[in-house]
């Protein structure tokens, strides 16, 4: 049962790490959109004083005014982009900030759950030696696995010592 419950803690940080995963993308979106509407916007106010130079030569053309408040209604339809952009930008860094909270509890519970799980397997190893060691066939088992224990160790070290050797080198 404890093993089940740190398998399902597993899986629910997997699935939360996933989720920051593609709020983050999100983000980077919102954050490259936001960049493009501000070069619109720049753009858009750049056209409209450069229909006003140019309507300033020419005074007596009707169609230039006509020009400037479509140029100006444009201005107005971009800087409103900019704004939803902007909060949008603003709503999935929350959103983002929340989420890596989410996903940093999740792999807290996560880690107690495998301590849990490694605990409770100790206390279930060391229940069984008492009983196995009641009997001789029992203690000679163990000291067996308890040997097999050993030398593994002692290999382990060996290696680890002879891959420090290889960095230095």
């Amino acid at each position: 049962m404890v093993v089940k419950t740190w398998e399902e803690t597993v899986v629910s940080k997997h699935e939360v790490w996933e989720t920051y995963k593609s709020i983050k993308k999100n983000f980077r979106i919102a954050v490259t959109n936001v960049k493009l509407v501000r070069q619109n916007l720049k753009a858009a106010e750049n056209k409209v004083v450069q229909i006003r130079k140019t309507s300033a030569l020419n005074p007596k053309d009707i169609g230039a005014r006509e020009k400037i408040k479509e140029a100006d209604a444009l201005v107005a339809v971009i800087r409103k982009q900019l704004l939803d952009a902007d909060s949008q930008k603003t709503k999935i860094r929350e959103e983002m900030g929340a989420s890596q909270t989410k996903a940093r509890e999740a792999s807290v519970a996560s880690a107690k759950a495998k301590a849990g799980a490694e605990k409770a397997f100790r206390n279930m190893v060391i229940d069984n030696n008492k009983t196995c060691s009641a009997c001789r066939l029992g203690k000679e088992k163990i000291a067996k696995r308890r040997l097999e224990i050993d030398g593994a160790i002692k290999q382990e070290t060996k290696l680890k010592a002879q891959r420090e050797a290889e960095k230095r080198r």
